[in-house]
């Protein structure tokens, strides 16, 4: 012990001397400590966290391959053919990759949120259930594609899923919030649900930045009479049972 105290006493003595040193070597070790946590985290965020999903091993990522790119947005008419000719899924779910800044009033003071649009099945599809409420329902979609040129926003009386953020922020962590009937740049919505704190649809990689995710609606799919073949959705799709 005497011997360990008299190094530390003459290393101490050395640093003191050579402030330059001193200097280079904390920076240097302080900058290797926070690139080693970086790299944990992400190590651990992407390969070792697992999803938040039912079965998550059963759900995949779908993506369109153009010319040199080989994960690209897919068209909502590819989306369509995916479920009636595709043999290896159960299901396919979609969510817009953009996200829309609205108005919400119906709270203390009217605020602006950002909401993304995704297909009234994908919550089911990844086994994901609101804390408070219910998820989606087919009747909740919006006709996508059949609204004016333009218009992004929800029919009246659609239902929409709020974050848990927004919930706190705005509701106060109101229970009787389920089923209130909002205003989203003037169009009427209902709450149906509160997800968990913390939810992140796609936790690894989020299309738009998560923390601004304050509410989901839901549209479907119908383009029989449509020409739009924009590449626009992020898609996931499950597995069938047997399928490896």
């Amino acid at each position: 012990m005497e011997a360990l105290i008299h190094d530390l006493r003459f290393s101490l003595r050395s640093l003191r001397r050579h402030r330059g040193f001193t200097t280079i070597a904390v920076a240097t070790i302080a900058l290797g400590i926070g690139f080693n946590i970086a790299i944990f985290s992400v190590v651990h965020a992407v390969l070792i966290r697992p999803l938040p999903y039912r079965e998550a091993d059963r759900v995949v990522r779908v993506f369109t391959r153009m010319n040199t790119r080989p994960r690209f947005a897919v068209a909502p008419h590819d989306v369509v053919d995916f479920r009636e000719q595709a043999t290896l899924f159960d299901e396919f779910g979609a969510r817009l990759y953009s996200s829309a800044v609205m108005t919400l009033t119906g709270g203390a003071e009217p605020i602006h949120i950002r909401a993304v649009q995704v297909t009234s099945n994908l919550f089911s599809l990844l086994g994901i259930e609101p804390v408070l409420g219910r998820g989606f329902l087919p009747e909740d979609g919006v006709r996508f594609g059949r609204q004016a040129e333009g218009d992004t926003l929800p029919p009246p009386l659609t239902g929409v899923i709020i974050s848990h953020g927004l919930w706190q922020r705005q509701y106060g962590a109101d229970p009787s919030v389920i089923g209130q009937t909002v205003e989203l740049n003037k169009r009427l919505a209902r709450i149906v649900g509160v997800m968990s704190e913390g939810f992140r649809l796609f936790p690894s990689s989020e299309a738009v930045n998560p923390s601004q995710v304050d509410l989901w609606y839901p549209f479907w799919f119908d383009f029989r009479d449509d020409t739009d073949r924009g590449r626009y959705l992020g898609v996931l799709a499950r597995l069938k049972p047997r399928v490896t």
